[in-house]
């Protein structure tokens, strides 16, 4: 389906190519994928975790 649009959008300015391509790499790789990585960020101790960074970002706001 990427292909398709590859070639619908290639007079299009390169950072278009570049979006699909980057969309494209999800699909050839699951590592690429936003869920993947969150897992992998999260592995272990996924609400210590979690609290943490929700505890980092709210005194970053509070300040």
């Amino acid at each position: 389906m990427i292909g398709f649009m590859k070639d619908f959008y290639q007079d299009y300015p390169e950072e278009v190519q570049e979006i699909l391509d980057f969309e494209d790499a999800k699909f050839v790789n699951p590592e690429n994928r936003y869920a993947w990585k969150v897992r992998r960020q999260f592995e272990g101790g996924f609400v210590k975790k979690g609290l943490e960074l929700a505890r980092q970002r709210q005194e970053k706001y509070e300040k």
